[in-house]
C-alpha cells in the first residue's frame, strides 16, 4: 500500500485554498525530422472549467469541463465546433491532478488502475498499476515514480508488454501553496523504429487573486454559427 504520507500529500498544500490558475503554455513536438510549434494561454477553475486560448498555430479558444464538453471557437469565422467526450474530460489534464492533490496516483486510481506494488528507494517511491479491463486492448500496466512526494515519471506498457510511453515532470516551481511541474516532456513509441518527442512548458504562472486573465469571464458570442 501507498505510505499515509503520501496518501495525504496534496500539492495544493494543508490551508491553501484554490481558485483559479493560469499560464503560458509551449509545447514544442519533433517526428520524422520535422518540428511543430504550438502556444496557448490557459485558465483553469476551481469548478473543473478550462478555457484555453490559442495563439499557435491560429487564434481560437477551446472551452472544456469536467464532463468532456468541448467548444472551439474559431473567432475570424465567428463558428463554434462541438464535441462530447469523457475522455477529453478536465478531470484527466495535468493541471487537474495538482491542483486537486492527486499527484500520489496522478489519477490512475480514478480511472479504474489497480494498485500491484510500492518500492522505495531512498527519495524515490515507484509504484506499479495494471490497467482496467476496459484498456486491456491497448495498456496493460503503469510505473509511476515519485521524489520527495512529487511526480517524477510515468511510464506506459501496452499490451504487449512494450513500453509505450514515458513522461518526465521536472523543473518544480512553487506558486503559493501550489507545486507544479513548469516542463513535461513526453515520449511516444509509434513503433518499433518510430517515436515522437513533446516537450512541454509554463510559464507567467498566476493562482487566485494574481490570475486576472479576462479569458476567466470569456463566452462565445451568441451569433456564432455551428461550424460544419
Amino acid at each position: 500500500m501507498i505510505s499515509a504520507t503520501v496518501l495525504v500529500f496534496s500539492a495544493l498544500k494543508s490551508g491553501g485554498k484554490f481558485e483559479k490558475i493560469q499560464m503560458d503554455m509551449n509545447v514544442r513536438t519533433a517526428h520524422s525530422g520535422k518540428m511543430t510549434q504550438s502556444s496557448a494561454q490557459l485558465h483553469y477553475l476551481a469548478d473543473g472549467r478550462m478555457i484555453a486560448n490559442f495563439i499557435l498555430p491560429s487564434g481560437y479558444t477551446v472551452i472544456n469541463n469536467t464532463k468532456g464538453e468541448v467548444k472551439v471557437y474559431d473567432p475570424v469565422k465567428n463558428t463554434v465546433r462541438q464535441m462530447n467526450d469523457y475522455n477529453l474530460s478536465t478531470e484527466s489534464s495535468l493541471i487537474s491532478f495538482f491542483v486537486g492533490g492527486q499527484v500520489y496516483d496522478m489519477g490512475l486510481g480514478k480511472m479504474g488502475f489497480v494498485l500491484l506494488k510500492t518500492e522505495r528507494k531512498d527519495k524515490l517511491t515507484i509504484t506499479s498499476w495494471s490497467a482496467p479491463e476496459s484498456m486491456a486492448s491497448s495498456l496493460s500496466a503503469v510505473k509511476l515514480v515519485l521524489e520527495d512526494n512529487k511526480p517524477i515519471y510515468i511510464e506506459y506498457i501496452d499490451n504487449k508488454k512494450k513500453v509505450s510511453s514515458k513522461t518526465y515532470f521536472y523543473k518544480y516551481e512553487t506558486y503559493e501553496n501550489l507545486r507544479f511541474p513548469t516542463a513535461v516532456t513526453v515520449i511516444s513509441y509509434l513503433s518499433a523504429k518510430d517515436s515522437m518527442i513533446s516537450k512541454t512548458t509554463f510559464t507567467n504562472v498566476k493562482l487566485n487573486a494574481k490570475a486576472d486573465s479576462k479569458y476567466f469571464n470569456f463566452t462565445i458570442p451568441a451569433n456564432a454559427k455551428l461550424a460544419k
